[in-house]
């Protein structure tokens, strides 16, 4: 239901510029570099140049974190107007909210996000004295992260092992992205779903034990849907479709909680799934207290079986059409694709199990879904 970054722009002409070079002073280090690593002594001979060959490769970037709550701002040159720039920031909602650092999301509220607003114009004015930028809700979206956070402090790393283990839709690959995360990205690079352990990620970027950030952290699971280039086109449909507020590619048209969870919902149900874990045992005792036919109960043991040898579902379905294990074995279950069908999408529904099984080395056999019951799509 959240939102946890945005990337935004605003086109400036000419005039804007000449004020922005005059006015800035933190936000560009000079001497610098630019995106094709060529030498800049100051940011006024950076724009002359960039306006008289303009190329968007040519690209200015700034300090990290320049000001609370936007993490970077970057400087490109409009290739198909001489003079004009594109200003590019991201913007962390709740650090600009908060106006300190913060690793929560940002609930999409209508006083939440006017209270951003107005932070927003004081930043800018402060920082750019008389360029004169557009209003916050106004600036075009280019990328947008709807997030759902969970605390679950005793077994957030075994959510993110169940989560790796989860079934990978044909469309999209995984990647490693911490050790502690299931990182999905769609081929096209407009959606990445990633589910990761927010404490661990922070971790390995050197935070210590004992920090504010640290503390925020512990225990939360992060569930977030990177939505850029067509899928901003989609979510716009559903906007339509659900005849909510929309004013094109604007930032007010996106941050809405309902289109937030729904975003969310749709890709976790399509990957994680809404079912419980257990481990063998635990399913094969819950199955039994389940009415409904023996061999559907017994093929979906067997299933489970072979998604626990195999490492995970997706390995177990290549295992299921190939006849044979990852570790040249022969399959525990095969047979044709209706079946298959229903091991994946009717009986676990049918029965209440997760296809994800719970390692025998965890000594957990039973786990709840981590996603809370009231955000749940509509099955």
């Amino acid at each position: 239901m959240n939102v946890h970054t945005v990337e935004i722009s605003t086109l400036l002409g000419p005039d804007q510029i000449r004020r922005l070079c005059r006015s800035q002073q933190h936000w560009f280090r000079f001497p610098g570099r630019d995106g094709l690593n060529r030498y800049w002594p100051d940011i006024t001979e950076f724009v002359n140049a960039s306006s008289d060959a303009p190329q968007q490769s040519c690209r200015l970037h700034s300090e990290m974190y320049p000001v609370d709550g936007v993490r970077e701002a970057t400087l490109i040159p409009n290739p198909s107007i001489r003079g004009y720039f594109y200003f590019v920031i991201v913007v962390n909602l709740e650090c600009l909210y908060r106006q300190e650092m913060t690793i929560l999301s940002f609930p999409c509220t209508v006083e939440r996000i006017q209270h951003c607003s107005n932070v927003f114009r004081a930043l800018m004015a402060d920082n750019f004295h008389g360029v004169g930028f557009g209003e916050f809700l106004e600036w075009s979206v280019s990328r947008i992260d709807y997030t759902v956070d969970v605390v679950y402090p005793d077994h957030t790393p075994l959510y993110i092992v169940l989560a790796r283990r989860g079934r990978i839709p044909r469309d999209m690959e995984p990647r490693e992205k911490y050790s502690g995360s299931c990182y999905l990205e769609l081929s096209s690079g407009d959606v990445v779903v990633h589910f990761y352990d927010k404490e661990n990620q922070l971790r390995e970027r050197g935070f210590h034990d004992g920090d504010r950030l640290m503390e925020e952290a512990h225990g939360l699971l992060r569930l977030e849907v990177r939505c850029q280039g067509q899928k901003l086109d989609h979510i716009r449909d559903m906007i339509r479709e659900r005849n909510l507020p929309h004013y094109g590619m604007e930032l007010r048209t996106f941050l809405n909680a309902e289109i937030s969870n729904a975003v969310v919902q749709e890709y976790y149900a399509g990957t994680i799934g809404y079912l419980d874990y257990y481990d063998l045992d635990s399913a094969d005792r819950h199955l039994q207290e389940q009415r409904g036919k023996r061999d559907m109960k017994a093929r979906l043991l067997l299933f489970l079986r072979q998604v626990d040898q195999a490492g995970s579902v997706t390995a177990a379905i290549d295992a299921y059409h190939q006849r044979i294990m990852p570790d040249g074995s022969p399959a525990l279950i095969t047979g044709p694709e209706s079946s298959l069908h229903n091991l994946l999408n009717v009986y676990p529904l049918r029965f209440g199990v997760n296809p994800v099984v719970i390692p025998d080395s965890y000594e957990v056999d039973y786990l709840p879904n981590p996603m809370p019951v009231h955000l749940r799509r509509n099955r």
